[in-house]
């Protein structure tokens, strides 16, 4: 019974849907792959979108009452998407933000926004918490090197790590080994959350939930959000990382189709 205590998650902690997004693809393979990277057992599975400020499905889809087999459900502060042949998703509001140094702070099951380049990482991270919300400071490539990195450094030392957390994503390619900043930010207490983070690119919503993290917590049926939310953030609840991040030709190819996607919005 999955409305009682002790329950396992598998969750994809970086999301992004975008307008060009096959959704009921995204969902349906979603589903699949946090169902394979929690060992079929059963489990709970969620997505924490993690919406730029130019994005906003969420609320385009609490406005639906359906995605192709899914029927959405509007429950308070998640939607819960159902369908008769497969198990629940819970979709969670969330928000990626550019902070003033440019850096990516996501703000998870939340919908606390702020305008991007605006607030410096700790005061980013402060407002989310503030707002209820679980921050995470996002890695991602090149955003943790060179002047940045001493950020980074303040960052990770200025944030009690049981407040926070590190998102790690497919974007860092499987060659890659743990960036020294993030290897330093574990031994002093923080803890990671993984997921997909696709990118605004036709095709990518079948990396949905490819990489994911598997948790086990307490969990109220009644109250989703607060469940999560103290779910991520219990220092004694293991965050495991699951799933594959991008290869070699994967990584180089996704980078390129970055490079041309912001030189066409600049």
């Amino acid at each position: 019974d999955l409305s009682t205590m002790n329950t396992s998650l598998v969750i994809d902690a970086h999301v992004h849907l975008y307008s060009n997004f096959n959704l009921e693809t995204a969902f349906t393979g979603a589903i699949s792959s946090l169902q394979r990277l929690g060992g079929n057992k059963p489990s709970l599975y969620a997505l924490l979108l993690t919406e730029r400020s130019d994005c906003s499905q969420f609320e385009e889809l609490a406005q639906k009452q359906n995605i192709g087999p899914f029927k959405i459900i509007n429950e308070t502060g998640l939607l819960r998407l159902q369908s008769q042949d497969r198990p629940d998703l819970l979709l969670f509001p969330g928000r990626q933000i550019v902070s003033s140094e440019a850096l990516e702070v996501c703000s998870l099951t939340s919908t606390f926004s702020a305008p991007d380049r605006k607030f410096t990482c700790v005061e980013l991270i402060q407002q989310i918490q503030a707002a209820g919300g679980v921050a995470a400071l996002n890695w991602a490539p090149g955003k943790w090197l060179f002047k940045r990195s001493r950020v980074v450094r303040h960052v990770i030392d200025t944030i009690d790590p049981r407040t926070a957390l590190i998102g790690d994503t497919s974007m860092r390619p499987v060659f890659w080994p743990l960036p020294n900043l993030m290897a330093y930010a574990r031994r002093i207490g923080w803890r990671f959350v993984a997921g997909s983070d696709p990118l605004p690119f036709s095709g990518e919503e079948h990396l949905l939930a490819t990489y994911a993290c598997t948790l086990t917590s307490d969990w109220d049926e009644s109250k989703p959000l607060a469940s999560i939310r103290t779910g991520l953030l219990n220092p004694a609840v293991a965050i495991a990382s699951v799933g594959k991040r991008s290869g070699a030709f994967q990584f180089l190819g996704r980078q390129v189709r970055i490079m041309r996607e912001k030189s066409s919005r600049s």
